[in-house]
């Protein structure tokens, strides 16, 4: 029997580990093939921020590390915005702001409006525990 099949024992239905370990078993994936989060023992974004100020390097403007740029869902999106006039199915570059909460730091970039559609160029990106700031920068390259 497969934990949580019986309606008395259903446990916590967002445990990511006993619904992959479910989900291996029903349908013979491997369950590193169903793990789509990173490391439990990654540092989060926010603390390697926090360090980093504290080793006063100036971290507004700082590029996350590879293996730590997409490990880690924001805890809160705050601001999103994209300027997309071609439609839905587009695939194309689009310019787009947002502001993202990881713990006390707010992730504010995307790309510039003047950079027109279908460009990537433009791009930019804020680190900052002002979330007002984070809102106003985000706001100002998109309007």
């Amino acid at each position: 029997m497969i934990q949580g099949s019986d309606p008395d024992d259903r446990g916590d239905p967002f445990d990511r580990n006993r619904n992959v370990s479910a989900l291996a078993h029903l349908g013979g994936a491997s369950v590193s093939a169903l793990d789509f989060g990173g490391d439990k023992n990654q540092m989060k974004i926010s603390d390697w921020l926090d360090e980093k100020a504290a080793e006063n390097v100036d971290v507004s403007q700082i590029v996350l590390p590879k293996d730590m740029s997409f490990d880690e869902a924001p805890d809160e999106t705050i601001y999103f915005k994209e300027i997309k006039p071609c439609g839905i199915l587009c695939t194309q570059n689009h310019p787009f702001s947002t502001v993202e909460r990881f713990g006390n730091w707010y992730y504010s970039r995307g790309q510039d409006k003047k950079a027109g559609i279908h460009s990537s160029n433009m791009q930019w990106r804020l680190f900052t525990k002002d979330k007002d700031s984070a809102l106003q920068t985000a706001k100002a390259h998109i309007e």
